[in-house]
Order: C-alpha cells, then sequence, then structure tokens
C-alpha cells in the first residue's frame, strides 16, 4: 500500500478513535499540552520524502497521522486528563499558582465602591490562560504573570453604572517559548451585579459564575478552550458567546430553565438534558416552570459544544 493511502486510512481511524474516548468521556485531549510538537509534522513529512525503504515510509505516515489526529482533537476537547465525573466542575488552577509566575507578576485592582450595585466588566485579554473564580473585596482584581507590562484596569461611571475596562498594550507582550500569552487569575466582588465581555484570542477560559449575580455574559474569541459554570442567583442570565474553531462547555444548575440558539457551522453539539424543538432551539423541561431562566445564545464556526445539568 502507498504511504498515502497509509496516512489517510490511519488519520481516519486515530480521529474516530479519539472522538469516540471523548463521547464516553474516557480521556480528554488538550490543544495547549501539544501545540510544541507541531514541527513534527514537517520533520516527519520532510522525511517521507527521501529516499528510504517503503517500511519506513509507511511507519512515518502512521505517525504524522496520529500526531495530527491529536492537534485536530485538540481543538475539540478539553484535557489530557481522565474524566472524573459528568457532574463534577474541577477547575485547573496549576497554571494559576502564583509561587510559579515569574517575578515581573503584577496585580491591579479597583478599590470597593459602596455605592455600587450593578457594573459592567469588559475585558480584552488577547490570548493567554484565564481564570475567574475566587471573589475579592474590592470591585474587580486582576492578577497575572509577566508577559505584560503595560496593561491597564480603569473604572468610570455613568447613569449610575459602573463601567470597569481591562485592556494591554501587545507591543510590550514578552513572548517566550513557553508562555505564548499571559496566566491570568480575574476576581469578582460578590456583591455587585455584573454584566460581563470578554474579548480573548487563541485562549483558555475557565470561569465559575455560581458564586456571583451575573446578569448578562458576552464572550467574543477565536481557537479558544473555554469552560463556564453558571448559577441562578439572578432572576435572568443572558449569554451571547461567538466563536472559531472552539471547544466550549457550559455547566448549567438544573433548578434553572434554560434555552439554547445555535447558529453554527460544522460544529458537534452535545446538550445534555435538553429537548430539541427545532433544528436550532433547545430547552430543558423546565424552562417554562422555572422561576430562574438562562438563555444562551451560540454562533461558531467548527466547534464542539456541550452543556451538561449539574
Amino acid at each position: 500500500m502507498k504511504p498515502s493511502g497509509i496516512f489517510w486510512g490511519s488519520l481516519l481511524i486515530f480521529l474516530g478513535a479519539f472522538f469516540l474516548l471523548s463521547n464516553f468521556n474516557i480521556c480528554r485531549i488538550e490543544f495547549s499540552h501539544i501545540s510544541d510538537y507541531w514541527p513534527l509534522l514537517l520533520i516527519i513529512w520532510g522525511a517521507s520524502l527521501l529516499k528510504i525503504p517503503i517500511l519506513i515510509k509507511n511507519i512515518l505516515a502512521s505517525a504524522s497521522a496520529l500526531l495530527l489526529a491529536l492537534l485536530i482533537m485538540g481543538f475539540f476537547s478539553f484535557s489530557w486528563f481522565p474524566f472524573t465525573g459528568s457532574h463534577n466542575f474541577h477547575f485547573h488552577t496549576k497554571h494559576y499558582d502564583r509561587k510559579n509566575f515569574d517575578t515581573s507578576t503584577y496585580q491591579l485592582s479597583i478599590p470597593m465602591d459602596t455605592t455600587c450595585r450593578r457594573a459592567t466588566f469588559n475585558f480584552e485579554g488577547g490570548v493567554g490562560s484565564f481564570l475567574i473564580g475566587d471573589s475579592t473585596s474590592k470591585m474587580v482584581e486582576v492578577s497575572a504573570n509577566g508577559n505584560v507590562t503595560n496593561a491597564t484596569l480603569q473604572t468610570d461611571t455613568s447613569d449610575n453604572m459602573f463601567n470597569i475596562h481591562y485592556s494591554y498594550d501587545i507591543d510590550n507582550v514578552v513572548w517566550s517559548h513557553k508562555h505564548h500569552g499571559r496566566d491570568m487569575m480575574i476576581r469578582l466582588n460578590r456583591n455587585i451585579i455584573w454584566n460581563l465581555d470578554f474579548e480573548i484570542g487563541a485562549s483558555k477560559l475557565q470561569a465559575d459564575f455560581s458564586p456571583y449575580k451575573v446578569n448578562k455574559v458576552s464572550i467574543d474569541a477565536g481557537a479558544a478552550d473555554i469552560q463556564l459554570k453558571f448559577g441562578d442567583l439572578a432572576d435572568t442570565l443572558n449569554v451571547d458567546v461567538e466563536v472559531g474553531a472552539s471547544a466550549v462547555k457550559f455547566f448549567v444548575p438544573k433548578q434553572a430553565g434554560c434555552e439554547i440558539i445555535t447558529e453554527t457551522g460544522l460544529s458537534s453539539s452535545k446538550f445534555t438534558g435538553f429537548s430539541q424543538t427545532s433544528d436550532d432551539h433547545y430547552l430543558t423541561e423546565n424552562f417554562q416552570s422555572a422561576n430562574k431562566k438562562i438563555f444562551i445564545k451560540i454562533s461558531a464556526g467548527v466547534s464542539n459544544f456541550k452543556v451538561e445539568r449539574y
């Protein structure tokens, strides 16, 4: 058999096997753990063009198919670890350990204003790994490693609404072979009703919004790995997500009614606990009777979406 046939056959087999393992929650693949190895594809393909025995060419074709399948799966899964349970939500906090931050670690914050009842937080994060979970006595607190030397966190008020903006100067990003962005921890105040707007690039975002009163969450991302856990402290929560080639997973409380509207391209969708009412419309059984409601709108390219009730 020709090496080209070996390559395409192996690629389909490996992709099918990885998707099957992912569907049964046996293992998950994280793109960040394998992305550094993509030059191996060039090395393998280059070696296969040399005058070498056909047996070695076939082995190289299988190896390149395996690596390409891993890279593809990295866009559709979350992490290369055994699954710990369908109803557990765990943040992988090792990337945010302050002991591992470099010497130029910075921290930005906005002091709490006791008159603040509602606030909008606009976050322009670019490339990096972002974690939202812990709360703070301040309005907002941002801790990160030293890949950005000119970040700003500002606030202004209008119509009794506090508007908080985080941004950074892309010209001052320090790139390295290990950190292609920043590892960042974001803390919010629990006494404020939040509208949250995130603009991120090829990033990883993990957010536990369940301890907060959140009315709106908007996310605009590229090739991202996103996990969001929602709560039911607010009567209504509107979630609007626009992503490219991304892996997205939502955790929605069972006691809240939830509606999902999708506007996707070639995507794989799994909405546990939902009934499909039309091609792009999904509802939980308790949507009409629930006192708290969550409305989710998803717009995407080639992405993987999963929604799980907890």
